[in-house]
């Protein structure tokens, strides 16, 4: 139940006065003229307005108010964000092949409006380009490149099982070092995957145990490991191909000795690198849109730097400041505003008279000594404090921004280029860079304009209904399945002691098994997903309690099944349709009732009846068999299945009844 706010402003003028003038007599005998003529009923008027004023007020709750009382709570509005986009570039003839560091600006020309970017870190551009893309699994070897060029195809470039080995070789028609790195973007397709998890706003920890090695080819027989050489990455933001992101490659000391081939029966000698699976611990088999190289992400943000602010005078607004170039000096007067040139505003750094000044949230913390100032993003204003919560500035004193960072908002999200530019335009500002062509490969997105106080309360209320502590059965599953950065199935929690042939301990006394979404047949986490929700829960369990993170157990199904077909369906086809039926009912995450077996659900023949008898031509089933594997225990009536186990089909064998008319026989 909440709290009642009572209504403060609940007395009108009227009432004040008529109760005011009902006391006069309680107070004095000889004021008995109470008309409205009266000049001491005038002053009362006068009192009673101020009075009605002041209440009125007092039941108000002011967007200061508001803000007070989330920063109270651990909550600040959120300031501009800026827009990211993702940009190919295509260098030309005449442009250097070398490193460029952080903060190349650009330009977005849309709707006749010029917008500023700046990457966002450094690029390595290169004129090489990828020639060949082959894919070298346990399944086969498959030449990619055609995927790999054409947009709205995918393709597995460790293949379908992302097993021990699996390779992706790279073709490169000339030096992929020719800039000193190699910065190769993967685009990862995740169309039908669910979003990664996230948690408030906690950061993403997860670190996957599945490995790829790089390496390059110096030569001899392809499949000989002496003849590559490995590059050990400076970065990889792709996490090991989990996802979208760019894989940094150093130019190896002996890179001298790379050779080129044409191996895959390539037309021209090409430069090889290969990517190789070493640790096959992909919950997901990756599946990529592209491997490019010469691919940036920029983001609506553009560095200024050294400009002298001009100070608001009293009754000015910060527009007019700007406009018309106010004083530029401090004086002695408290809460002195000044204003930036460019709005919004992500950060800045300013200085009086060359001594620095912190930025702070709010002065609430500051001493009268403390040189801070407050930064209101939106309105690009300066603000320093009154001599009791922060430091009065000395006058005459000129105030520079060193640097500050002018972007974010909405206006950033603009929309994908067109080849006829009718849309959104990209180029480089640099001059260096002038000549390359940049093309967007999708929208700029991520923009967002500076919170307002109503949002970020929305936000806070959202945020007090999320679990944060896990109390209870319910908080410890969502707490798990909500572990940021991983793509999740779903989680069961076991509080019973119980011996497990599990990874977890005896004496745990919460055990919680994670199922991650995967293709896999059963779905296993890998040791980076268990290590990743066992982190998770130990910052938000209690004290006393013990948590452990396990894989559930896997009971593998083997279904036996006689059937009869209805006429007028083919043969063959039915059968496959049992089969699927059957894979689909006993699956782990959408078998059942559509949301996984359950948990410890043990496995009946009549409910398997019915599963068959559901597929379109099936006339009646016969006769089912089951059988299961270790630690699943065979009952007349099915398979039981113990504690958080989970099941999955292991075989279907569906065969026809030839005898007819059994259909009205009662089965076993």
């Amino acid at each position: 139940m909440g709290l009642q706010i009572p209504d403060l402003d609940d007395r009108t003028f009227e009432e004040l006065l008529t109760d005011a003038r009902n006391r006069i007599p309680v107070h004095s005998d000889d004021w008995t003229d109470h008309n409205l003529s009266d000049p001491g009923i005038t002053m009362l008027e006068v009192l009673v307005w101020v009075a009605e004023s002041d209440i009125y007020e007092l039941d108000r709750l002011t967007d200061r108010h508001i803000r007070k009382y989330l920063r109270l709570l651990g909550v600040e509005p959120e300031p501009p964000r800026p827009a990211t986009a993702t940009l190919s570039i295509e260098p030309s003839a005449g442009t250097a092949t070398q490193i460029y560091d952080e903060g190349v600006e650009l330009t977005a020309n849309t709707a006749g409006e010029q917008l500023q970017f700046a990457t966002a870190s450094s690029i390595a551009v290169t004129d090489t380009a990828i020639g060949r893309v082959v894919s070298d699994t346990a399944e086969g070897r498959i030449d990619q490149t055609a995927a790999n060029e054409r947009t709205g195809l995918s393709y597995y470039p460790f293949g379908e099982r992302a097993g021990e080995g699996a390779t992706l070789y790279l073709g490169f028609d000339g030096d992929p070092f020719d800039a000193g790195r190699l910065d190769l973007f993967v685009d990862y397709d995740d169309a039908d995957l669910p979003d990664p998890a996230s948690h408030g706003d906690e950061a993403v920890e997860f670190e996957p145990t599945a490995s790829v090695e790089w390496s390059f080819f110096t030569g001899g027989p392809l499949y000989k490991s002496a003849n590559w050489r490995e590059l050990q990455p400076l970065a990889d933001t792709t996490k090991q191909f989990y996802g979208t992101g760019t894989v940094r490659l150093p130019e190896h000391a002996d890179w001298d000795e790379a050779v080129t081939a044409e191996l895959f029966d390539a037309d021209d000698p090409l430069y090889w690198l290969r990517a190789r699976v070493t640790v096959p611990d992909h919950e997901i088999p990756p599946r990529v849109n592209s491997v490019e190289t010469d691919v940036i992400e920029a983001v609506h943000r553009v560095r200024h730097e050294d400009e002298l602010l001009h100070r608001i005078e009293e009754g000015a607004s910060p527009e007019a400041t700007r406009e018309n170039d106010g004083p530029t000096t401090t004086t002695a007067r408290p809460n002195q505003e000044f204003v930036l040139e460019r709005t919004p505003v992500l950060g800045a750094a300013v200085t009086l008279d060359g001594v620095t000044w912190d930025s702070v949230v709010d002065f609430d913390a500051s001493g009268p000594d403390d040189r801070h100032f407050v930064l209101d993003h939106e309105r690009g204003v300066v603000r320093f404090g009154d001599g009791i919560r922060g430091r009065v500035p000395a006058p005459d004193q000129s105030v520079r921004a060193v640097w500050y960072d002018h972007g974010g908002g909405q206006a950033g999200n603009v929309g994908p280029g067109t080849e006829d530019g009718t849309d959104t335009t990209w180029r480089f500002d640099d001059a260096r860079l002038s000549d390359v062509d940049v093309r967007a490969r999708g929208p700029a997105t991520g923009g967002q304009d500076a919170e307002s106080t109503d949002d970020a309360l929305a936000r806070l209320k959202t945020d007090l209904r999320t679990p944060y502590r896990a109390v209870t059965e319910s908080d410890i599953r969502y707490l798990a399945t909500h572990t940021p950065g991983l793509r999740f199935g779903r989680a069961a929690v076991d509080v019973e002691p119980r011996d497990s042939e599990g990874t977890c301990a005896r004496h745990a006394l919460v055990r919680v098994a994670v199922v991650p979404e995967s293709p896999r047949d059963p779905p296993r986490a890998s040791e980076g997903f268990v290590d990743a929700v066992q982190c998770h829960l130990e910052r938000h369990r209690l004290l006393t309690d013990e948590l452990c993170v396990e894989s559930p157990e896997y009971v593998a199904v083997d279904v036996e099944a006689e059937v009869e077909i209805a006429d007028g369906f083919a043969v063959g086809r039915r059968v496959e349709a049992v089969e699927s039926e059957l894979e689909r009912f006993l699956d782990p995450l959408e078998g059942f009732n559509g949301e996984g077996w359950p948990f410890g659900r043990s496995v009946y023949r009549s409910e398997v009846y019915e599963a068959i008898e559901r597929v379109d031509g099936i006339e009646c089933v016969t006769s089912v068999e089951l059988r299961a594997d270790s630690p699943g225990s065979y009952e007349p009536t099915g398979i039981d299945i113990p504690g958080t186990a989970l099941v999955y089909l292991d075989d279907a064998t569906v065969t026809t009844e030839d005898q007819a008319d059994r259909c009205g026989e009662w089965s076993q």
